[in-house]
């Protein structure tokens, strides 16, 4: 049993469609070509709506869970590690990595510690685009644009 499971540990993820489905190798030509990679990653369509995506290589495995949001046809993807035992429908994809954007706010809202209050609301932050970080900069810097 451990012999099987190393096979898939580290390097594959559990990918799960938000909204519509979308095809299992759809999933693997979008990771291929946002990542880089020069291999087709392995893809295997799993019940309710659920795929699993196996990658050469632990690196490329962590690419794909750090360096979301991801879409797919449109549609939203929650992409979490391989565990053992999953079973779709009964332990269900837990987290989505998403990138908030709020139009239209008000530069007084700008500040690091507002925009962590303002984001925190829809979940954990995770990191600023390099707009809102360049701009917090300037801000911080000289205290005007």
């Amino acid at each position: 049993m451990a012999a099987a499971r190393r096979q898939w540990e580290e390097v594959s993820v559990l990918v799960r469609s938000i909204d519509r489905r979308v095809p299992s190798a759809w999933v693997a030509k979008e990771f291929k070509y946002r990542r880089h990679l020069q291999y087709e990653p392995e893809a295997f369509a799993l019940a309710e709506d659920h795929h699993l995506i196996r990658f050469q290589s632990v690196a490329d495995c962590e690419g794909v869970l750090l360096g979301g949001p991801w879409f797919v046809a449109g549609q939203l993807l929650a992409v979490e590690p391989w565990v053992p035992g999953f079973v779709p429908g009964v332990k269900q994809v837990r987290r989505v990595v998403a990138w908030l954007r709020l139009p239209g706010l008000r530069m007084e809202f700008w500040s690091p510690g507002m925009l962590r209050a303002i984001v925190s609301e829809a979940g954990k932050p995770m990191a600023a685009d390099e707009f809102t970080s360049r701009i917090r900069q300037i801000q911080g810097g000289t205290g005007c644009w």
